[in-house]
């Protein structure tokens, strides 16, 4: 009876030893990430002249203050970085300044082909922010202003900063997140692929974004080979679980 337990325990002991050491585990992995602390890189920083009469690139003009990312003039300015996630989740605080113009556009191009904002070119994007009146995503499928699609958000104001984590599946779907609240959950595969995230202002001084991550959904990665090592820590802890419950069953 002694000696079956003794070996029911030692393999259960060997049991979990090899459960645990085979065991898979699971990581989110961070693409890119920016919090503008130091200068910024990775970026490009360019203009239109015009949306629809002229497209002539221009320079951006944008700074690295007290570390965020800021638009310094009324010019269409573009920040651009490459970014080809497309399923993932793209977390960013966006900066609305007070502005008494009768139109802004103020946006977050998370998944973009890089067209965006000439409306002669094909434009495939989807985009957090805010244009006049309101706040909310907005997806380009195609060339023209009647291919936009938009989703307005209710927030208590429109002014100032909003944090914002967007998340797409493999099944296009997408949940928003603004400032911890569930703001939309939909799917959609107008656009299923991007080369770059922008930050695009038009008309709005001031406008800026911080803390940048883009993430790729969790991984499961597989246990690594066994070693010799790794083996005789495992035959080793098994025999001392055997002496162990040999020692406690002498004792009673």
């Amino acid at each position: 009876m002694k000696t079956r337990l003794i070996q029911l325990i030692a393999g259960l002991a060997m049991v979990v030893l090899c459960i645990s050491s085979c065991a898979t585990t699971s990581n989110a992995a961070v693409i890119w990430e920016d919090n503008f602390e130091g200068p910024p890189e990775g970026w490009t920083f360019f203009g239109w002249s015009n949306l629809t009469t002229s497209y002539e690139i221009i320079e951006g003009n944008f700074t690295t203050v007290d570390g965020i990312l800021k638009a310094n003039d009324d010019d269409i300015n573009i920040a651009r970085h490459s970014s080809t996630t497309s399923v993932g989740t793209w977390i960013f605080d966006l900066f609305i300044p007070e502005d008494e113009d009768d139109y802004w556009a103020i946006y977050v191009d998370f998944m973009s082909n890089g067209s965006r904002p000439a409306r002669i070119f094909s434009s495939m994007v989807v985009s957090f922010g805010s244009w006049s009146g309101g706040l909310g995503l907005i997806t380009t499928e195609m060339v023209g202003y009647e291919s936009d699609t938009r989703s307005l958000m209710a927030v208590d104001s429109i002014e100032g900063w909003h944090h914002v984590e967007i998340s797409r599946s493999s099944d296009n779907r997408f949940l928003v997140e603004l400032n911890g609240t569930i703001a939309a959950n939909y799917t959609s595969d107008a656009v299923t692929s991007s080369t770059y995230l922008e930050f695009f202002c038009n008309n709005a001084t001031g406008a800026a974004i911080d803390n940048i991550v883009v993430t790729i959904p969790d991984e499961i990665t597989p246990p690594p080979p066994f070693d010799p090592v790794l083996i005789v820590l495992i035959v080793g802890t098994g025999v001392g679980v055997v002496i162990i419950a040999i020692v406690i069953l002498r004792r009673r």
